[in-house]
């Protein structure tokens, strides 16, 4: 398909600039494989990969739809848990306040985030809006708890603004992000 892909663009591999993938979060298997995808592809051509987070992806396209800056983006997970992140929209990029963490909803802080700002809620995450503490534990401007999906268009925007600013990485590089991986190792 990728063959084909370029093919219908008159384009090589080795002409492209940078290889994008949606690092994370997000099932095991699917980020492997498309890691272990973009990977293939990038040793393959010597073209840099630049890994954009879902969350992050969430965030802008919840911002075009809705016209808010100031985003808590809540995913949700296996076992009746939610990924999270607080995004600010800035320059057109998703800047993320604080780190994305992953857990039970009650458990969710958004840490980082600047308490006098009026955050809004996106994501199918937002199911649990009780549990997820809108009542009193931030600013808190509604949510919509639509399910906003990754899609091609924005994480080749995302990935074009990020490799321009801070450039792409060797292929071994190109790994996933398991934001439970990284809680079990904070705690």
């Amino acid at each position: 398909m990728i063959a084909e892909l370029l093919a219908e663009q008159n384009q090589q591999l080795t002409a492209l600039d940078v290889i994008a993938i949606v690092s994370g979060p997000g099932s095991f298997t699917g980020l492997r494989i498309g890691a272990g995808v973009a990977q293939g592809l990038a040793f393959g051509s010597g073209v840099p990969v630049v890994g954009v987070s879902a969350l992050e992806i969430i965030a802008m396209k919840a911002h075009r739809l809705y016209g808010k800056s100031n985003l808590l983006v809540c995913m949700r997970a296996r076992d009746d848990e939610v990924y999270s992140g607080a995004y600010c929209i800035r320059d057109r990029r998703a800047i993320l306040q604080g780190r994305e963490i992953v857990g039970a909803p009650l458990d969710q802080h958004f840490s980082g985030i600047d308490n006098n700002i009026a955050w809004f809620g996106v994501g199918d995450g937002w199911c649990y809006v009780d549990e997820l503490g809108a009542g009193g534990r931030f600013s808190f401007n509604g949510c919509n708890e639509a399910t906003i999906v990754t899609d091609a268009a924005m994480l080749s925007e995302l990935a074009d603004l990020k490799w321009q600013q801070e450039g792409g990485s060797a292929p071994e590089f190109a790994l996933p992000v398991y934001l439970k991986e990284q809680m079990d190792y904070l705690e």
